[in-house]
């Protein structure tokens, strides 16, 4: 009997995957410029931010800075800088750099803040500096709202320092910054809210721009005199010239309308040359003008400058003797009470 024998050959198909790890940043940086509104001739200051972005703590971050200056230009900045404290994932830190020369002239600037330790990251901050182009001219003004008040009325007074300068060929010009400027309430009103002096407003004030402020006042019962602002010192200037400048408005507290009260007495049927005094009370909205008035029979007598507004009532509550042989009747009063 034969025999055969096949050798049997198994095929196995092998399946290899291959972990590919994601690849992430570390650390960012952000780099900010503390000037609000960048100048010839300020010293510019930046914050740097480092974000750690792993899942393990970052110890001793730092890196380098490079600062760009328009051309002919130069300016003394630190070149490096560090993040004293540890960063935990997700953590934040940041520390605070500042140039040691200042913007040397009015141009394109810009910062970049690059990590060195850890991992490399970089970010860049671009600013423009206004430059100075002659003296600058300020106006400094007050205006009152309303300008002429009632008595106890409210008062809102804007002051507002203007850079009337023009601007230069290049788009500079004259600015101002480290404005202080006095200002002030005429006589007798009462302060309520808003700013108060010294005003020192915060930025630099260029050409065809204003720094305003309000305060608000409550009008005396009467009188008025002038608000004023007094500009006493700017950067920019000498003790005298172009800059300190002052304005003032005067304001008139207007004095309430006023009416005056006359009453008669009148005695029907009494006898010739009855003349008794008689007391008529006068109780008014107004207290101050409460009174009793003695006024004799055919007479009359006046209340005057009464405020517009103001409620009296007039009442006989007593009656003087009766002259021999007579009796008073109910007084009658007409009107009993006068507005």
């Amino acid at each position: 009997m034969a025999h055969n024998f096949f050798k049997r050959l198994s095929l196995f198909a092998a399946l290899w995957i291959f972990l590919v790890p994601t690849v992430f940043t570390q650390v960012s940086v952000e780099i900010t410029l503390f000037n609000s509104v960048p100048a010839q001739g300020q010293t510019a200051g930046f914050s740097i931010k480092v974000m750690n972005n792993g899942s393990s703590p970052i110890s001793g971050a730092s890196g380098t800075l490079s600062v760009t200056v328009p051309a002919g230009g130069s300016m003394s900045c630190p070149s490096t800088w560090n993040i004293g404290s540890t960063l935990g994932a997700g953590d934040m830190g940041n520390t605070d750099v500042f140039c040691s020369s200042p913007m040397p002239e009015a141009g394109d600037y810009s910062a970049t803040a690059t990590v060195t330790v850890p991992s490399s990251a970089s970010d860049t901050i671009n600013w423009t500096a206004v430059g100075q182009f002659g003296t600058p001219v300020l106006d400094a003004t007050v205006t009152a709202s309303p300008a002429n008040p009632a008595a106890g009325a409210t008062v809102t007074f804007t002051y507002s320092i203007c850079n009337l300068s023009p601007q230069g060929a290049d788009g500079n010009s004259a600015y101002s910054k480290w404005i202080t400027a006095d200002i002030s309430l005429p006589p007798g009103f009462t302060y309520a809210s808003g700013a108060t002096s010294p005003w020192m407003p915060s930025g630099i004030l260029t050409a065809g721009n204003c720094f305003t402020t309000t305060t608000t006042a409550t009008a005396p019962s009467s009188g008025g005199g002038d608000a004023c602002v007094q500009i006493t010192y700017t950067d920019e200037c000498s003790s005298t010239g172009s800059c300190y400048d002052s304005g003032c408005t005067t304001v008139t507290v207007m004095s309430a309308p006023t009416g005056n009260l006359t009453v008669n007495k009148v005695v029907t049927g009494a006898p010739g040359g009855y003349s008794a005094s008689f007391d008529i009370e006068v109780d008014c909205s107004d207290n101050s003008f409460d009174q009793t008035l003695a006024i004799s029979n055919g007479s009359s007598q006046t209340i005057n400058n009464i405020p517009a507004g103001t409620t009296c009532s007039i009442s006989e509550p007593s009656l003087p003797s009766p002259p021999s042989g007579y009796t008073f009747g109910t007084p009658s009063i007409s009107p009993s009470s006068v507005t």
